[in-house]
């Protein structure tokens, strides 16, 4: 067999740092580019099968935007309610995770993101969270 079957494709984990509001929804604004750490070597792409969002503060209301660059804009694929969370001292920090089995967002994934295109996301409100990008190498 060949080494083109979808389990036998590299695992891969993205980090990215969220902290700007961004109230647009037409891919203009600060967008954080969550494929950013990805390396120089993942010149296929990628399949995103995984995002969680992981607050690091209180937040109040606010929305969760998930958008796809296509090598000349970011158009926006997902937009996430997020209601307000204090997240409790000595423990950790709340999450948000997206996937297939999501009732509301999972028909988006797996996320493809070929070469020469990224992922990207933004937050509502200017609060601080990491977004983690899990999937595999194309």
């Amino acid at each position: 067999m060949g080494n083109n079957l979808p389990f036998s494709r590299p695992p891969i984990t993205l980090l990215s740092e969220l902290s700007v509001a961004n109230t647009a929804y037409d891919g203009t604004g600060t967008i954080v580019d969550a494929t950013a750490t990805a390396p120089a070597t993942d010149s296929d792409g990628w399949e995103i099968d995984e995002l969680t969002l992981a607050l690091e503060e209180a937040i109040a209301d606010s929305s969760w935007k998930i958008f796809h660059h296509d090598g000349t804009k970011f158009h926006m694929i997902a937009e996430v309610d997020i209601e307000p969370v204090t997240p409790a001292a000595g423990t950790v920090n709340a999450q948000l995770k997206l996937n297939r089995n999501d009732p509301t967002h999972g028909g988006i994934f797996p996320i493809h993101v070929p070469a020469g295109h990224r992922l990207g996301t933004a937050l509502h409100t200017a609060d601080a969270a990491t977004v983690k990008s899990t999937g595999r190498r194309l």
